[in-house]
């Protein structure tokens, strides 16, 4: 069985959003084939943002573009988990939401400990009259506290996660990039 609850509260204006989160989760284990096995753990977050944006023209079209700073901290504490199964438990992939998300893994079996912060950077480009985007850019890359990636190298860093939406009509493209700055690809 496994229990979860979540609170946050942001507190948005038209400059800037923050966002304190705090997760409390309890999973208990019943096995058959061992001895059954509990834990609970909590994690806190601080998501923040800065919203700046100025007209632009583009082909013609009225344009806003906004450019929004983002950093995050998320802590979690260590916690001996080598005795839980891990069933439904991988390496999540460095996507731009993936590492804000604060979880280094997929599922529930595995709740990495945490102190890391994730520094972003969002542009989008939208028509100033209709306020369709356009155009959505995104970097993130997150560093950590312990010094410890979730694949267990000793690396301080994650990769740069990037993303590209572009909406034309009723088609949208999007692309998603993930650069090593340790081996340049």
């Amino acid at each position: 069985t496994h229990a979860q609850a979540n609170f946050s509260r942001p507190v948005t204006t038209n400059a800037y959003s923050l966002t304190p989160k705090l997760n409390l989760s309890s999973t208990d284990y019943a096995l058959d084939n061992a001895a059954d096995e509990n834990r609970s753990i909590y994690s806190f977050g601080l998501d923040s943002k800065l919203f700046l944006e100025r007209e632009a023209s583009f082909f013609g079209t009225d344009l806003i573009q906004t450019l929004t700073p983002r950093l995050a901290y998320n802590f979690t504490p260590k916690k001996d988990q080598s005795a839980l199964p891990s069933f439904d438990s991988a390496d999540k992939n460095d996507s731009y939401e993936g590492l804000f998300s604060g979880q280094k893994f997929t599922g529930i079996d595995i709740i990495n400990k945490a102190n890391d912060f994730t520094f972003g950077l969002e542009s989008d480009f939208m028509d100033e009259e209709t306020g369709d985007t356009y155009l959505s850019l995104k970097s993130a890359q997150s560093f950590y506290g312990d010094a410890i990636s979730p694949n267990g190298a000793d690396r301080k860093y994650s990769d740069i996660a990037l993303s590209a939406d572009f909406d034309l009509n009723d088609f949208t493209f999007n692309n998603a990039l993930q650069y090593d700055p340790e081996t340049n690809k």
